[in-house]
């Protein structure tokens, strides 16, 4: 079943959210494309959360605290 990820290349966002330039939205595009092919559906939050450990805004503990809960 194929999944719908926004992608907006003028606006520089996937799922609607909003990346600094267009090095670091071509990163994202490509690394969360590659994590699709093994069964990842990216969600704006995830998306949120992956950007901001990019950013340095949160560290890398911060996804085992998403997966768990």
């Amino acid at each position: 079943m194929p999944i719908n990820v926004a992608l907006d290349e003028k606006n520089l966002s996937i799922q609607g959210v909003k990346f600094r330039n267009k090095q670091d939205y071509v990163a994202m595009k490509n690394s969360i494309g590659s994590a699709m092919y093994e069964g990842f559906e990216p969600t704006k939050v995830m998306v949120e959360l992956l950007r901001d450990i990019h950013d340095g805004k949160k560290g890398t503990e911060a996804i085992s605290s998403f997966v768990l809960g």
